[in-house]
This record gives structure tokens, C-alpha cells and sequence, in this order.
């Protein structure tokens, strides 16, 4: 199994690209988070706050409002966005997400960099975790490196060279979507059978509704004492984890189902990148030893390098800041000149 510590570390960028001052946000479906960071991917300052639900224009003044406490002299040189996905990054188009409700086509970059006078850019949150965890986390200089988020849903990112694979439409790394099973159930997308589907937090709680729903979980069981009380949250991952945790045998098989569906989505991923190291973030990593263990036996039986070429799986290593500490980085990258970060010379056509 190679070891991702040996690899050559990235040559470090200028120095006065480094040490400029950037703004960053994390634009989550919950949480806003922003940071005043470097382009070295140090955090200087942070500020959290739940997410505005009333459209786009209320998450710009939101994100205005945050830099005016982050950066009041307006010291900031550029403004880098992580957003879920899909979008195009070439544009700063927030494309389609289920995450923000009523968001299609929504010119993000566009809009807060007008609201803050700077240039700003936007690109895939996973994306950009990808590229902290590859420079600054567990996948410290692995080339390729693989990142997957596993949270609400999936996604990821692709990092070569030091650098985001982008692919033709700014959409490499939607590794959520990749399809395991054609008679299994829709995502959020709409897309039957994909891992998203079946392996991420969403799945979890949807397969937990339906048991109870229709008498697949027993009587007198952690999760049914832990779903049925009178005022209970619905049923989700932590719900599920934490019955697992006390002996629940439906939600002990429910976790082993995710892990082999990830252990097989791995495996397609490695036949097609080939990745020195595959990180794991997000928050079911949280219930690691539910699913690894399922995870590592599918992912031995299906995939073509494995074990004898392996490629070593780690957890994510940045936690939440893995997404500012990667849009840190990417704005680093455009300051130091980087042609290919975070424009190319043409939008392509989508």
C-alpha cells in the first residue's frame, strides 16, 4: 500500500500570492460558513450562521454582511464560493441543487462580487475539499488523489498533479451519481440506483421511514424505542447510528448495505482513476465503524487493483473546514497566476 506521507510535497506558490488575504464562504443547505483566510489555505477568522431559506439575494447580503465583519477594510484581494453542486464554475452558476431550495441558474459569483466589489468565483464544495485534503489534510501530496464526501448525499472531487480535474463541464468529481443498481431507488436528482442513493444519509433515513412505516422494524428494539416515541424526530443517520450502537440488528444491516454499496462505487472509481489515495469525509464518517468494515470486504471482492495494487483509504483529516481550506487554496492559486485555476481561456457550452 503506497504511503501518501512519502509522496514529494507540492512546491510551495510565491509568497506574496500566499500571504495576500482572500474571503472564502461554504455555503451549505443548513450552515453559511465564511473565513478570511490566505492563499496558503490558512483560516485567519471564521464566522458561522444557518443558512437564509428565503432565495439568493438574501444568502448574498447574507455573505455581505459577514465580510464586512470578516475583512471591514476590504483588504480582501479575491472571493472564492464553495456551493453544492451541480454547478458550472466556469460561470459561477449555481445550476440545480436540492439542497437550496428554489436555486437554478442562480449567477452566484456574479452577485457577490458585485455586492463586495471583488472578483469572486465558484466552484463544487466537495471539489474544493478534495483540494484541501489533498494539500493540507489526509491526502497530504497523493497524486491522484480521490476525495467523497458522505453526508445528506454524495459528492467528491478529483485532484491531478496538485490540481482539480475539472473535466469538460466543470463536472468531474460528481462521484455521488455513479450507477449501482438499476432497479434501486431514486436520489435526489432522480437518478435510480446511484450511490448517492443508496449509501449516503439521506438513504439511511429513507430506508428507516419505510421500515417503520410498514412494520420492518420490531417492537421493543433501540430503533423502534428510538423513532416511536411520542414528539421523536424522524428517523435519521445519527438516529440509526446510534441504534446500531446499542445492538439494533435492522440498523446494524442497514449500515453494512451502505458500506458495501461504497466498497463497490470505490471500486468504479479506481478502475477509473486509479487514485494513489481515496479520502473519506463528511458526516457519516462519524459512524466509520458501521460501514468500513463492509466498505473494505465489497471493495476487496470488486475491484480490479485491489489488494495487490491498493490504494490506501483514509479518513478526511480538515473536518468542516475542508471546503474554505480548499476555496482558500484555489483563490492562492489565481493570485500566484495559475492558468489553470479557477477560469479557463473559454466558458465551454453546457
Amino acid at each position: 500500500m503506497p504511503d501518501h506521507n512519502a509522496a514529494q510535497a507540492p512546491a510551495a506558490r510565491p509568497d506574496p500570492a500566499s500571504a495576500a488575504p482572500v474571503l472564502v464562504y461554504d455555503l451549505g443547505g443548513t450552515w453559511l460558513r465564511a473565513a478570511l483566510a490566505d492563499g496558503g489555505g490558512r483560516l485567519l477568522a471564521q464566522l458561522r450562521q444557518p443558512t437564509p431559506q428565503e432565495g439568493p439575494a438574501a444568502v448574498v447580503a447574507a455573505m455581505a454582511a459577514m465580510a464586512g465583519k470578516l475583512d471591514p477594510d476590504g483588504r480582501a484581494l479575491a472571493v472564492g464560493i464553495a456551493a453544492p453542486g451541480p454547478l458550472d464554475p466556469v460561470a459561477g452558476l449555481v445550476l440545480q441543487t436540492p439542497h437550496l431550495k428554489g436555486w437554478r441558474d442562480v449567477p452566484l459569483a456574479a452577485l457577490l462580487g458585485a455586492a463586495l466589489e471583488r472578483p469572486a468565483h465558484l466552484h463544487n464544495d466537495a471539489t474544493l475539499a478534495a483540494l484541501g485534503e489533498s494539500r493540507a489534510g489526509a491526502g497530504l501530496a497523493a497524486d491522484p488523489l480521490v476525495y467523497l464526501t458522505l453526508s445528506t448525499g454524495i459528492g467528491g472531487g478529483i485532484v491531478i498533479g496538485g490540481r482539480l480535474f475539472d473535466g469538460r463541464h466543470g463536472l468531474a468529481g460528481e462521484l455521488g451519481h455513479i450507477l449501482l443498481d438499476p432497479t434501486g431507488p431514486d436520489c435526489v436528482l432522480g437518478h435510480r440506483g446511484c450511490l448517492e442513493s443508496l449509501a449516503s444519509g439521506t438513504a439511511l433515513a429513507r430506508r428507516a421511514r419505510a421500515a417503520l412505516a410498514t412494520g420492518g422494524i420490531a417492537p421493543g428494539t433501540p430503533m423502534a424505542e428510538l423513532a416511536t416515541p411520542a414528539g421523536a424526530r424522524p428517523p435519521d443517520a445519527p438516529m440509526l447510528a446510534e441504534a446500531a450502537r446499542r445492538g439494533d440488528a435492522w440498523a446494524l444491516a442497514a449500515f453494512r448495505d451502505a458500506g458495501d454499496a461504497l466498497g463497490r462505487g470505490l471500486a468504479s472509481i479506481i478502475a477509473t482513476v486509479d487514485p494513489q489515495t481515496i479520502v473519506l469525509g463528511g458526516g457519516l464518517t462519524g459512524a466509520w465503524d458501521l460501514w468500513a468494515p463492509a466498505m473494505a470486504q465489497s471493495l476487496a471482492a470488486t475491484a480490479v487493483t485491489w489488494p495487490d495494487r491498493a490504494c490506501a483509504i483514509h479518513r478526511a483529516a480538515l473536518g468542516d473546514d475542508a471546503g474554505l481550506v480548499g476555496a482558500a487554496l484555489w483563490m492562492g492559486d489565481l493570485l500566484a497566476g495559475d492558468p489553470a485555476a479557477p477560469q479557463r481561456a473559454a466558458s465551454p457550452s453546457r
